[in-house]
């Protein structure tokens, strides 16, 4: 064979090992698994059953299976999210134990668990609830709940998929679902709806409605409440639950973004997946003062989080960010790539472990990159090397791959509690519409344990302003009191002058309107505190009577203003008033241990 011949043969050789090359990256891309070890994998499930004091949420676990399309799913669970960011509680009882067992206040029968109808029993235990002044919402009934609600939800309806959503202004509570994005079903009222007001609507339909009956009443939510929320805060896959491409940053990567909803959430300032649970808790106050945990500690009207990609650059790059930090005071979230090379790159004095101390985190950034290294073993080299247990996570590159909620069970594995991978790698704002943490659902509708805390800012991309900042930073403090996260890297930091500036004066005007500055892991414990707080509550001619206990002192209690008169222990209680997004509402920080509230309304 001549020696041309050989040549050529050779080159296709070469071309193909190329092409197959890089149809196998591409492949690991869209699905990143280490190739040297078992990739340990965790599904949802609910949580233990618990006393409920003042709220409780019954779901039908029978109902909840895992199903090939992510439109049949059931998503009751999500009512989870609601309760914990809204009251700050996790009381959940599966309805295929036994009998009800009835809260202090507000009762959730969701979706699953509205499908089972009522015995005579049970039937005769809510209406007495409801007549003594208990609170009931059911999602989505049926005619067998004619009982409880005089009207119930029949078929679906078409209905406008969504209505461009604006990016500035705070809209009204009682308007989010006619103003915002609206990816649900939404339902035909049958029976005698003629009996009930409408108290929100959905594109000018009937979305809940609400019958009184003694000194309580029935909200009957005629839309799935669980697929609306879940679709965007934890993002819309393809039906059979895959991601694609199409939102990112980077080419041939699948990146948290390409979750999102809609793409007119790649620049949006509007927490709508808040917004609705704001506007639930604001009518089920309109029928009784239900209290609740604030956002925030100590009165803050929100909260602001500063975090850093360290990106492999090591301690040199830095320690300059970790000194103004240090001066300003800023606590904020170190997230380092792991490696059997961090005693070297943080060999610099004071951005060594022992010097940053407790008040800065090295949390893990797990680099999807590494084939040969799986997140338990990267979680395990850094821990190490801090000497404490990791908590906190964001992915390298935010690279998500194909599969919606894998990623999520990988790192529930390896024992993690928190994320915070959702975010722009181009866009600015709520791209998942929500400023608080929330437990995303596997592919069976279970919750997982960790939690997912967005970010919403990452340097100036995606057009992220001054006056945009300005804007987040302004309304969370007036109107929404979540949590903004921020994500600086330092060595962009540092050696941009306008990025530093914009970075600095963030923090100070953030402090100055109250909000709380603080790290992912304070974050995530005060969290955890308020979760573990109690609050039992009773209401009856105009006072309200509360119960509350805090493992720690300054957790905050929060309910409806217009009180003539606060007393704490007995004893004349200063609190503060705050615009929550249109309801008004009182906050009392409480000091540790137990306490009484007595709150009387005119």
């Amino acid at each position: 064979m001549e020696s041309g011949g050989i040549t050529g043969i050779i080159l296709l050789v070469i071309l193909a090992i190329i092409i197959l090359s890089g149809i196998l990256f591409l492949k690991f891309l869209s699905d990143p698994v280490p190739w040297g070890e078992k990739l340990d994998e965790s599904g949802g499930s609910l949580p233990a059953d618990k006393k409920p004091y003042d709220v409780l949420l019954l779901i039908d676990k029978t109902r909840l299976e895992h199903k090939d399309d992510f439109q049949s799913l059931d998503f009751s669970a999500a009512w989870i999210n609601f309760i914990e960011q809204e009251y700050g509680t996790d009381a959940v009882r599966d309805i295929s134990i036994g009998q009800y067992s009835l809260p202090g206040r507000l009762l959730i029968i969701s979706r699953s668990a509205s499908k089972t109808p009522p015995s005579d029993t049970e039937e005769t235990m809510l209406r007495e609830f409801i007549r003594d002044g208990g609170i009931v919402i059911i999602e989505m009934p049926g005619p067998e709940w004619r009982g409880i609600t005089p009207a119930w939800s029949g078929k679906v309806i078409p209905i406008e998929s969504r209505n461009p959503a604006p990016t500035t202004g705070v809209p009204a509570l009682n308007k989010v679902l006619d103003e915002g994005p609206f990816v649900s079903d939404l339902y035909s009222i049958e029976g005698s709806p003629d009996r009930m007001s409408v108290v929100m609507t959905c594109r000018g339909k009937p979305a809940i409605l609400r019958k009184d009956e003694g000194k309580g009443a029935v909200l009957l939510v005629n839309f799935d409440f669980g697929k609306q929320l879940v679709s965007i805060q934890q993002g819309k896959p393809s039906d059979d639950f895959t991601v694609r491409r199409g939102r990112g940053r980077i080419p041939f990567l699948i990146e948290t973004q390409d979750l999102t909803a809609d793409s007119k959430f790649l620049n949006n300032t509007i927490p709508w997946a808040d917004l609705l649970e704001k506007a639930l808790a604001c009518e089920v106050d309109k029928i009784g003062p239900v209290p609740r945990w604030w956002y925030a500690p100590m009165n803050r009207t929100g909260t602001v989080i500063s975090t850093h990609d360290e990106e492999s650059l090591g301690g040199k790059s830095l320690l300059p960010l970790i000194t103004m930090e240090r001066k300003g005071y800023f606590p904020s979230t170190f997230f380092i790539m792991t490696g059997k090379d961090l005693k070297k790159r943080f060999s610099d004095a004071g951005s060594r472990p022992k010097d940053m101390g407790e008040f800065f985190d090295m949390e893990l950034h797990w680099n999807r990159f590494t084939p040969t290294a799986s997140l338990k073993t990267q979680k395990h080299w850094l821990e190490n090397f801090v000497g404490k247990k990791v908590q906190v996570n964001r992915i390298h590159f935010l690279l998500w791959g194909k599969d919606y909620a894998k990623p999520f069970g990988v790192m529930e594995a390896a024992g993690l509690a928190m994320d915070s991978s959702y975010g722009p790698n181009r866009g600015r704002g709520y791209l998942f519409c929500t400023g608080l943490p929330f437990h995303p659902l596997d592919e069976s509708g279970l919750p997982f344990r960790i939690r997912e805390l967005p970010f919403q800012v990452q340097e100036n991309w995606g057009g992220a302003t001054p006056a945009f900042l300005d804007q987040l930073i302004r309304e969370n403090a007036d109107n929404y009191h979540l949590a903004l996260v921020t994500l600086y890297h330092p060595h962009k930091v540092m050696k941009d002058e306008d990025a530093r500036n914009r970075y600095i004066e963030q923090i100070d005007e953030a402090r100055r309107l109250g909000l709380w500055a603080t790290s992912m892991v304070e974050y995530h414990v005060f969290w955890e505190e308020r979760l573990a707080a109690k609050i039992e509550s009773h209401y009856k001619g105009g006072v309200l009577d509360m119960e509350v206990g805090g493992l720690e002192g300054g957790l905050t209690v929060a309910f409806p203003g217009g009180a003539e008169k606060v007393l704490l222990d007995g004893d004349p209680a200063n609190v503060t008033e705050v615009d929550n997004t249109g309801e008004k509402l009182m906050l009392l920080t409480i000091p540790g241990g137990a306490h009484r509230v007595r709150v009387t309304y005119k």
